[in-house]
Parts: structure tokens; C-alpha cells; sequence
């Protein structure tokens, strides 16, 4: 501050235009050749003409660190080598739905495999010539090419009609959910002929070979339930001999990621429990003939999985690694994700660090290949082996944002009562008094801002402004109790540790301003804004974010509302006061502060009559409030949306907090 007056955010110097997310490049999605020489990763990019974001499959040669692209987009992914190392298969979306391609390993000009109507969803090699595939289905058929157009203009001018017969009929960053159903089947490359191989009212996805090629292992969930019961899965094992496939899992768990041990024997695989309402962990979970279905990681108090939040995703996913009687899998653990090793022998940590490993392979003779991001940069992959490791290549910052960007310092706080809480706090450069500080609430709440950079912090203090973000009761990372202290209670513990963390910030650091607050967040990190402002007076501008205002009304529209039905006990409409106490909405009356709210107009996680609700009323009080509505938007807008539509909602956020603070 010089002379009582805050520089504004476009004319300081060392601010930064959000167009700056053009330049960035993110790399992941390791996966190791059979030899051990070399490894596919997925390259991401915005192009900004065409606004989309692209990916791209490179080819890295781990003895001479050469990088070679393999493939041009315009959206390549999953790419997977041959047993025998020959070829490479990977998904391509063009202007339809994914297919199926193929190219020789050691380049060339990759030929499309399937023309499939309705795309293929997943796939893994069967030996050298033969790939199982998961392939959505219309009345269990296989169709080629497009959907032709009726000559009939009654149905042609109809087909846009939907009836919904089911409770769970639409899933946010997909849209409606379509009538067809994923049948596992079997490709033959030398024929080009496709065999449906499980088929029904049901999904088959996810399938996994077994290391002798004669079962594969897939996910699919066939009770009567289904409908009210979204995110279950069960492991099912199909033997290509007798050509019958069993279930394995007996209904209870999500599973989400499932390999083969070495010899065949056993499957271990990832899930959740629904009996934690979404509050509790991922954990290990092993079947073998015999002992039927056992948990490895009990004693583990933490999640399996990259629970972590970001703006500046890159290609990854959760995998399990099996080796040596052991499994290797990601573990988030107080903000860092890291690779462990977990088995009846035991649970240990194999590669770590203040940093976020978002996707991993390994190879027996090789060691880990890691994908990972930092404070420092957006992604990067090496080699990890006994304790050393060696860069191999890494994504790409502009160099006015790599040159801009700082590393945040750590502290702790306590609310009274509570658990101390890691907090972060970003600082914008120079010696300047009055510092305007902003409070920045992650998303879930059952995720974690992990130790990996966010442009959106970067951009604020590069403008000026000082940032704190923290991971407060609800949070991953922390263990069960932990996350499941706010359960059907938003809004008390966790808005104690927001505010305690700020109280410590402002103790920590004279530079801050106590009367320069602001506080910005979206989904359950909206939901804390709208709370926070409707029940202090301390911050002087906020932004929310696709956020929860309404319980009442979100449990009816939301894609996934119905689920959180047992964190309050009695049904919205025959006891709704539950759900109006955990509604800010109800205290809406109390906002004095000038509020920006942002809404996708496609979001079916929390729709957009959420952030709309919220504006009328505060219109008809009178308050200061804008809003800002993002066409053709879903709720992960954004780390997934179009380009510009992000480089939009960067400059918003830094127009509104440069207005008001």
C-alpha cells in the first residue's frame, strides 16, 4: 500500500494476463514398453483459435531422454503397447465418439480399428492380435458408422424428445445419460471382427486381462437397485474357455480400479464404501479362490488416489500396480499424493515428496515412472528407483508465468476445540503494507488442496493480492474422522477452521490488511462463501462459485442429489428442516457483501437455479450482486472448460476482488 491507495491489478507490475493458460502444456499418463526402453506419455494443449484443449500421444526414450510425438490429436488418449511391444493402440475422438486405433511402436501413420456408432469406452490387449473392448450398445447391437437421419420429419424433428424412466438419468461433464448399455466384447485384428461377449441392462467397463489371457476381469453392477445406487460397482470374471462370466463382489462396494496379481490368482482392486456416504476412504481390497473378498489397507487411515484438487489438470487416473505380492497405488496424505506399497506384508511409502503424483506405471527392471506436479510446475515425469530419481521431460509454462510464479509458505492453525489444520499462504512480492487478502475454499469437501500450483492463486498474487488456502475439517488426506466431522453439518467445524486459519494468517504476517478480506470458492467451496458471508461481516468482497444454496430444491436437481439423502436423515419433503439448516439460502437476509456468483448453465452437479436463487433474493434486498452465467458450461468448468471461457472467468474473479478490496 503507498499512500493508503491498493495499485489496481492490471497496471502493477508483474501482473499477469489469464491468457497466460494458452501457453501451458501438461504431460501424464506414463506407460512403460514391454522392455523397459522407453514410455507413452499424453501430451495436453489449448488451441486458442479453435478454442478446445487437445491431446496428443509422445513417445520418451528413457536411455537418451529423446522426445517424440506419435500422434497429432486432435484428442488422443489411453494409449496402451502390445504384449509383444509391435503396436500401439489408443483411443481418438474426432467429431464423434472415441474409437479405436492402431499404429506400429515404432511410428508410422496409425489407421483407425472401429467405426462404432456409439464409440468405444475402454479396451486392453488380449495377446498380440486380439484387444477386448468395451463398447456401448443400443438394444444389445452393434452399429457402424452414424446415426442415419429418419425420412419421417415427425420423428426427425422429435429425436431431441426425452423420457426418463430412471432415478439416475444424468451425470454432470456428460449430459443425459444415453440409452445404451457398455457390453464387453472381443476384437480379432486379423479379421476385424467384433464378438459381444457380455451383454444386457447393464454396463461391463474397465476390462483387465489376466497375465495367461484366459479371463479378463471387468466392473459392472446388475442388482435391481441400480438405479438408486449410482456409483456401485462389482469386480466380475469372465472365462474366455467356458465363455461364463461370475460375480466376485457381492454389491456393497464402488469399485473404481482392479488389477491381476502376477500369477493369476488374485485380484486386488480400489473402492469405496457407501455405508461412508462419500466421507471415508478408498481402501485396498484383495479376492482370491477361497478367501473370497478381503481389505489390505485398514490400518491405512488414508485415502488410495489422487484426492487432490486443481485448475491445471493433466492426463491421469488411479491405477494399481501389481509386483512381488504386493500393490502399488497413489496415497493422499496431508496435501501430498505419493506412491505406496501395500499387501499382507504391510503398508510403507515408496515415492513421496511435496508434491502431487496424479498418474504412475512401473516396470520390474525399470522402477516408477511418476507424472507429477508441485508448487513449482504443472507437470513433469521421471524415473523413480531405490531412493534416486531422474527428470525425463516436463510440461510447459509461458515464461512470464514460469518467471511469476512462488512457492507458498506453510503454517498450521487451530480452530478452538479442533484438530490443527495446514494452511498456505502466497504472498505478492515487495515490501507493501496492507496487503488485501484472499481466502480461497476447495471443492468436495471430501478432496484436498494438494501441494501442486493453481493458476488461479498465481494470478491473484501476481495482482497483488495475498492468498490463503487450507484444507479444513471435511478434507481428504487427514484420515476418517477428520474428513467425516462435518457430515450433515457443513458449516460449523469447517467454517471454524477457515476462520481460524485467517485469524492466524493476519497474526503470522503484519504485511496483511485485516480490512482488505475476501473469500472466493466453488461447489462446497461456494457453499463456504455463501455461508461465511451471511454470517460475518469480515470479508468486503467474495466470489462463489457454481455453489449450493438451496438444499431443498438441489436434492430434486441435482444428477446425484438422492444420494446424499442419509447425512440428514428424514426426506426433504416430509422434514425439511435439516436441509434448510444446511441451506444458505436461509440466511441470505444477513449478505451485506458484494457478491459475485458463477454459474455453468450445463452443471447437473449443483444447477444453475442454485447460483440464480440466490440472485433474485439478493436483488430484491437490494445488495450488491452480479452474475455471470457460462453457456454450454458443466460443473468442472474450471479444469476442463473451454479455454476462453476460463480466461474469462480468471479476469472476472480479478475485476470483482479489484473493485471491492
Amino acid at each position: 500500500m503507498r499512500n493508503g491507495k491498493h495499485m489496481n491489478n492490471l497496471e502493477r507490475s508483474g501482473a499477469l494476463d489469464p491468457q497466460v493458460l494458452m501457453g501451458i502444456r501438461a504431460i501424464g499418463q506414463p506407460v512403460f514398453d514391454p522392455a523397459g526402453r522407453s514410455l507413452l506419455v499424453t501430451e495436453s494443449f489449448f488451441v486458442p483459435d479453435e478454442n478446445r484443449q487437445k491431446s496428443r500421444i509422445l513417445r520418451l526414450d528413457i536411455v537418451s531422454g529423446d522426445t517424440r510425438p506419435m500422434t497429432s490429436g486432435p484428442s488422443d488418449q489411453h494409449p496402451l503397447f502390445s504384449p509383444d511391444g509391435r503396436m500401439i493402440a489408443f483411443l481418438r475422438r474426432t467429431d464423434g465418439p472415441a474409437q479405436l486405433w492402431l499404429m506400429p511402436s515404432d511410428g508410422g501413420e496409425p489407421r483407425v480399428l472401429t467405426d462404432l456408432t456409439y464409440g468405444v469406452s475402454d479396451f486392453a490387449w488380449l495377446g498380440p492380435d486380439r484387444l477386448v473392448l468395451s463398447v456401448p450398445l443400443k438394444d444389445e447391437r452393434l452399429r457402424s458408422g452414424k446415426r442415419p437421419e429418419s425420412d419421417d420429419a415427425y420423428i426427425r424433428f422429435n429425436q431431441d424428445v426425452r423420457r426418463i424412466k430412471s432415478l439416475y438419468h444424468k451425470l454432470d461433464g456428460e449430459g443425459f445419460l444415453p440409452d445404451t448399455r457398455k457390453a464387453l466384447a472381443l476384437m480379432d485384428l486379423a479379421e476385424g471382427r467384433i464378438d459381444i461377449l457380455q451383454s444386457g441392462a447393464f454396463d461391463c467397463q474397465d476390462p483387465v486381462v489376466s497375465p495367461d489371457g484366459t479371463k479378463i476381469a471387468f466392473l459392472s453392477y446388475r442388482r435391481p437397485d441400480a438405479e438408486r445406487r449410482p456409483g456401485l460397482e462389482d469386480v466380475y470374471l469372465y472365462d474366455l474357455g467356458l465363455r461364463t462370466a461370475r460375480r466376485l463382489t457381492d454389491g456393497r462396494l464402488g469399485v473404481m480400479a482392479h488389477t491381476f496379481a502376477e500369477d493369476g490368482g488374485t485380484i486386488y482392486f480400489a473402492a469405496d464404501d457407501p455405508i461412508d456416504l462419500g466421507y471415508g476412504h478408498t481402501r485396498l481390497y484383495a479376492w482370491s479362490e477361497g478367501e473370497g473378498v478381503r481389505c489390505l489397507s485398514r490400518a491405512l487411515d488414508r485415502s488410495l488416489g489422487d484426492q487432490s484438487g486443481t485448475d491445471l489438470g493433466a492426463p491421469g487416473g488411479m491405477r494399481l500396480v501389481a509386483h512381488g505380492g504386493s500393490v502399488y497405488a497413489q496415497v493422499s496424505d496431508e496435501g501430498r499424493v505419493g506412491i505406496w506399497q501395500l499387501g499382507d506384508g504391510g503398508l510403507r511409502p515408496l515415492v513421496t515428496g511435496e508434491r502431487v503424483i496424479y498418474a504412475f506405471d512401473h516396470h520390474p527392471e525399470v522402477g516408477f515412472a511418476i507424472a507429477y506436479a508441485d508448487f513449482d510446475e504443472v507437470s513433469a515425469i521421471a524415473l523413480a528407483q531405490a531412493g534416486e530419481e531422474r527428470l525425463l521431460a516436463a510440461g510447459s509454462l509461458p515464461e512470464d508465468l514460469r518467471k511469476s510464479v512462488r512457492r507458498p509458505e506453510h503454517f498450521l492453525a487451530r480452530a478452538e476445540g479442533g484438530p490443527k489444520i495446514d494452511c498456505w499462504l502466497l504472498m505478492p512480492d515487495g515490501e507493501e503494507v496492507g496487503v488485501p487478502l484472499v481466502v480461497e475454499v476447495h471443492g468436495g469437501p471430501m478432496s484436498m488442496y494438494g501441494m501442486r500450483l493453481h493458476l488461479e492463486f498465481q494470478l491473484l498474487r501476481a495482482a497483488g493480492y495475498a492468498v490463503l488456502f487450507t484444507n479444513p475439517r471435511g478434507s481428504q488426506g487427514y484420515g476418517e474422522g477428520f474428513c467425516s466431522a462435518i457430515v450433515g453439518r457443513w458449516g460449523d467445524k469447517d467454517y471454524r477452521d477457515v476462520m481460524a486459519a485467517l485469524d492466524e494468517a493476519l497474526r503470522r504476517y503484519p504485511r496483511l490488511s485485516p480490512l482488505r478480506l475476501g473469500i472466493a470458492g466453488g461447489s462446497y467451496g461456494g457453499f463456504m462463501v455463501n455461508w461465511a458471508i451471511s454470517h460475518t461481516r469480515r470479508f468486503r468482497a467474495a466470489v462463489t462459485m457454481r455453489s449450493v444454496v438451496n438444499r431443498m430444491s438441489a436434492m430434486g436437481t441435482s444428477d446425484t442429489g438422492f444420494e446424499r439423502v442419509p447425512q440428514y436423515g428424514p426426506l426433504w419433503w416430509e422434514d425439511p428442516v435439516p436441509y434448510l439448516q444446511q441451506s444458505p439460502l436461509t440466511y441470505a437476509s444477513e449478505i451485506r457483501t458484494p457478491l459475485l456468483i458463477e454459474h455453468q448453465e450445463q452443471d447437473m452437479r449443483l444447477p444453475i437455479e442454485q447460483g440464480e436463487q440466490l440472485f433474485t433474493v439478493l436483488r430484491l434486498l437490494g445488495r450488491t450482486v452480479e452474475m455471470l452465467r457460462y453457456p454450454g458450461e458443466s460443473h468442472g468448468m474450471s479444469r476442463s472448460g473451454k479455454p476462453w471461457h476460463r480466461v474469462h472467468r480468471y479476469r472476472a474473479i480479478l475485476d470483482w476482488f479489484n473493485r471491492y478490496l
